[in-house]
């Protein structure tokens, strides 16, 4: 039987401003929902999996939506506004899903 060992590797920054508003509601509101003892490194690692998961377009649970190269979400089916903004941009190579673009490797092993 052959074995191969795939390695999935993607990256993105998450850029953030910790006095604005929307970013202090997010925290408080991860704190609240997902990790009261959370801290903003805990959070911004809670985004990062669920866009690698999901996307940008799933509702960060506790922080709100993610803008992705400077592209905040509109809901389209309410009247076009602007989706709560957590406050954090993820910047990046993203898919035209807004998913994260990944390199994958392989390598046989024994």
């Amino acid at each position: 039987m052959k074995k191969v060992k795939v390695t999935v590797s993607g990256e993105m920054e998450l850029h953030y401003d910790e006095t604005s508003q929307e970013f202090k509601d997010a925290i408080e509101g991860y704190r609240t929902i997902i990790d009261p003892s959370g801290d903003v490194e805990d959070m911004l690692q809670s985004i990062a999996c669920m866009i690698v998961q999901f996307g940008r377009e799933e509702l960060i649970e506790g922080c709100g939506y993610v803008s992705i190269n400077g592209r905040k979400q509109i809901d389209y089916f309410h009247g076009g506004k602007e989706r709560i903004w957590c406050g954090v941009n993820a910047v990046g190579k993203f898919t035209i899903n807004d998913t994260i673009e990944f390199d994958v490797d392989t390598e046989e092993i024994d």
